[in-house]
Parts: C-alpha cells; structure tokens; sequence
C-alpha cells in the first residue's frame, strides 16, 4: 500500500465481495484508489475478464486502462472491460438488439446518427406538428414571422427535451407539442433502422428489463464493477448497474449516494452492509 494515505489503503483493502462508495473532495486521490482496488484484485486471482469499469469519456477510459495496466500487467488492463457507460451499452446492443427486432423495431446494422442528423429529423417532425396539428398553428405563424433562427432554436430546444424525456426513463408524455414529436421521430429512426445517442443507454437498460437472459448473461460475466465519478451517474445509468446486479461494486465520487448497496448491489442473505471511505481532501 506504499503511497496511499490511511483512507485509501482502507478502501483498496476493504473485503471485495461487499459493495464499497468511497467519497472525498476533488484532487483527493480517489480515481487512484480506485485504481489500485482493481489492480489489488488481479493480484488476489480476479480474472481480468471478469473485470467491468465503467467511466465517462473516452479519455478517462484510456487512463484508467494505463494506470491498472502500470499497477499490475499491460495484458490484464487490456483484458478488462474499461469502458465509457455509452461504448458499453453500445457492445449490449451490438449483440443483442437485433436478436429482439421483433420487441424494439431494430435490425442488423443499425446506425447511430449523430448530432446534425438527428436535428434535421426533428426539424421534419416539428413541420409535420406546426402543419398538421391545430396546437401547431400559433407556432407556425410565431416561426414564419421569426425567421430561420427561431426554427434553429426550436429545433436545438427538441433536441434537448427528446434526450431529457429518454434520460428520465418516462414512458409518457403529457405536454402535446413534445408527444407528438417523440411518435414522429421514433417512427422515423426505427424505420431508418437508426439509434440516436440517449438511445444506447434506454435501449440496454429495456433490454435487460423485458429480455429473459441478457441481464444475466452479463451478471455470469461480469464479478466485479468499478464505477469512475459516480456522483455524474444519471438515473438510466444507475438502473444498468442495478440490473446489472454484481455485488462487488466499487464506486468512487465527490458526493455519497445515499441508496447503496440497496439501490445497486444485491445485498446477500446475511444483509451485508455498504461500505463507505471518506478520503483526504488534500492526499
């Protein structure tokens, strides 16, 4: 444990089959410890296959990598399953979405549509909604007399309500301008065979909610999870770890999540408790 203050020898030594949050201020040392728990566990034997660390952007991913790899073996780190949560359901999806086309609506080589490409279909469902609906009328007058820009804005404004209704895990909508556009534009990407990026996370999550067999195909996989920035965690991203259901979670954050390991981890028969270390603010 060279290196590590108190705090964080206690955490990379807490017992691994019990959940652990370990919480501390910013530039506190806690990715390091998290860091040094998983390269402590392939030490102990863990097979680096059965290793999940989950993490936010493409570069916190890679450092991850490289600083497990530097702790314990290059070939071990590789092994790993470090990933972004958005590059790991996309894995979910490759594998199992067209298998349930039936289920979801979406075929072999889907596509994800990037950030253009989903405002132009939302700009030609917000003209079917102000051409063809009465609630549309005030709006298609407000447009026409405002000009290119306001139907920018609208369009950049639906964009950001598609992906907070999708992020929210709502089945419904109440409010008549967004419902309209939500049927529209998943009648169009499901007919383009076409995914948009809120979609890599609701779609893995309903996967492993309505499809006998998937979640558990991961559960067999996966023994130990690593979470990076929990406190960042929206809330589909939190019901896929739940559904995920490993009990040997390791997260790290600025904030404690309150809900562990009820909410997460699947407690044994014995009740078995979170665990939770406070770092150093200045380690």
């Amino acid at each position: 444990m060279r290196g590590l203050n108190e705090s964080q020898a206690e955490a990379v030594l807490a017992d691994p089959a019990q959940p652990l949050c370990i919480f501390a201020g910013a530039g506190s040392g806690k990715t390091l410890t998290l860091c040094r728990r998983m390269a402590f566990a392939l030490s102990m034997g863990e097979d680096p296959a059965a290793i999940l660390c989950l993490t936010f952007s493409r570069h916190a991913a890679e450092e991850l990598r490289s600083r497990v790899g530097e702790m314990s073996s290059s070939h071990a780190a590789r092994s790993a399953t470090v990933s972004t949560f958005h590059a790991f359901c996309l894995r979910v999806l490759r594998r199992h979405l067209p298998r349930h086309a039936a289920t979801f609506g979406y075929g072999e080589g889907f596509t994800i549509v990037t950030r253009e490409e989903q405002h132009e279909i939302l700009r030609g469902c917000l003209q079917l909604f102000v051409e063809q609906t009465e609630e549309g009328a005030a709006e298609r007058e407000e447009l026409a007399r405002r000009g290119e820009a306001a139907v920018t804005a609208a369009v950049k404004g639906l964009a950001k309500a598609v992906e907070r209704h999708k992020t929210s895990g709502a089945q419904d909508c109440s409010e008549p301008r967004l419902a309209f556009v939500l049927h529209h534009y998943g009648e169009c990407m499901r007919g383009g065979n076409m995914l948009d990026f809120a979609d890599l996370l609701l779609l893995a999550v309903r996967l492993f909610e309505q499809c006998d067999g998937v979640a558990a195909s991961y559960r067999e996989q996966y023994s130990s999870v690593f979470i990076d920035e929990f406190q960042d965690t929206t809330r589909l991203q939190l019901e896929l770890v739940r559904l995920l259901g490993c009990p040997r979670l390791t997260v790290v954050g600025t904030q404690h999540r309150p809900f562990l390991p009820a909410h997460l981890g699947r407690q044994d028969s014995s009740g078995g408790a979170c665990g939770c270390v406070a770092g150093d603010d200045d380690q």
